[in-house]
């Protein structure tokens, strides 16, 4: 009947509140990115926009990340340290919202892995203990096979962890590169787009048979944009709750961003 109860039914409707009030006052497209930016997911997306972002090589900031956990994250921990909280329990404050924003979320590999290394990397808070960036990526890829195995076919879950892979391994020595060429900033952008991009492109080609050139400099601007967009858009999905007018205020600079990278899709 499209409806369920029990856990289950709790996150529909959290995840269903979450997606009605992520872009309030937005419309159209530019309300569908910054929903996807900030929770996940391109499926509202008119299929002009949607191809536009495909063929451009960013259809990967409509994904949840890293960025997004990290944005939760280190808000709530601010906001509770401000407050006079411990340590101790605002990590776990933090670890608990983090925990529902990825309920919130659209579900794939990269919404899994972000939630499970976040987790991980909060868990080391609490402990004190150190955190070696491999050992967290291995050890969140082995929980996600382990809930569910045939995962590892799936291509969002081989993307994810490709683009990260790449991050580590091929970024430092292409930034130390591009630094011969480019301002540093604009180096270090440029190696993490082109990381990125040529440890997914076997994947692309396998799967998709498509490949984007232009992806690769799209991204060195897309990226550095995408930041401010989800900032806003989480801000204004928090804000709304309690001001709704401040949550269309901050949804509407945020999608001034999204009408930004249509446009850039668009040109490409």
């Amino acid at each position: 009947v499209g409806r369920r109860g029990g856990p289950g039914g709790l996150r529909d409707r959290w995840r269903a509140w979450a997606g009605a009030n992520a872009a309030a006052g937005l419309s159209g497209d530019r309300r569908e990115v910054v929903r996807g930016m900030a929770l996940g997911g391109g499926s509202g997306l008119t299929e002009e926009a949607a191809a536009a972002f495909r063929d451009a090589g960013i259809w990967h900031l409509l994904a949840v990340s890293g960025q997004n956990v990290t944005v939760v994250a280190i808000a709530v921990l601010a906001a509770l340290r401000a407050l006079g909280v411990a340590r101790r329990p605002a990590v776990a404050g933090a670890a608990l919202v983090m925990a529902c924003y990825c309920l919130a979320c659209t579900g794939g590999a990269s919404v899994g892995r972000a939630g499970v290394v976040g987790g991980l990397g909060l868990a080391a808070e609490l402990r004190s203990a150190p955190r070696e960036r491999w050992h967290l990526l291995l050890a969140g890829l082995a929980l996600l096979l382990a809930a569910q195995p045939r995962a590892l076919w799936d291509p969002g879950l081989q993307l994810s962890f490709a683009a990260v892979c790449g991050l580590f391994l091929l970024a430092p020595p292409l930034a130390a590169w591009w630094r011969g060429w480019l301002p540093g900033r604009v180096a270090d952008l440029a190696a993490m787009a082109g990381a990125a991009s040529l440890a997914t492109a076997p994947v692309l080609v396998w799967h998709f048979g498509r490949l984007s050139l232009a992806g690769l400099v799209l991204n060195v601007v897309a990226v550095p944009l995408a930041a401010p967009v989800v900032v806003l858009a989480l801000a204004g999905l928090a804000a709304g709750a309690l001001l709704p007018a401040a949550g269309v205020g901050l949804a509407w600079v945020a999608g001034l961003g999204a009408e930004a990278l249509l446009l850039s899709s668009r040109a490409m």
